[in-house]
Parts: structure tokens; sequence; C-alpha cells
């Protein structure tokens, strides 16, 4: 495993860092370059993500939100 000096401090804004990065791995994956992921929005790299894997996206109704709440 690599050893890095680098200090990771958690913080609020480090869930916000983790889903940036993931949607940019997702970005890279589907073969976008960073320049026509800074074009897009993360809604944008989520549908071609799904269009390129073939799942499809639904609106949750509410009955899918009380099932998850409960």
């Amino acid at each position: 495993m690599p050893q890095t000096n680098l200090k990771i401090k958690k913080n609020k804004d480090a869930k916000s860092v983790d889903s940036t990065l993931e949607w940019l791995l997702v970005g890279k994956q589907i073969g976008l370059t960073f320049e026509e992921m800074n074009e897009l929005r993360i809604r944008d790299i989520a549908l071609m993500a799904d269009i390129m894997t073939g799942e499809a996206v639904t609106e949750a109704t509410q009955e899918d939100i009380d099932m998850l709440l409960r």
C-alpha cells in the first residue's frame, strides 16, 4: 500500500469531497475527459452512466420513501 504524508481532516465537508471524487471516477469510467465533465452537471453524468450500463432511472414514489424511512 502506498504511503503518504497527507493528513485527512474529518469534518462536515469530507462527505462532499468524497462524493465529488466518486462522480469524477464515474465520469472517467464512462470515457469522459475532465474538460467534458466540467461542462456537465452530476445529473448529466449519472444519466450517461445509466444509459451506458443499461440501467433505468425511475422517480421515487411516496411508497418508496415510506419504505426507506421505516
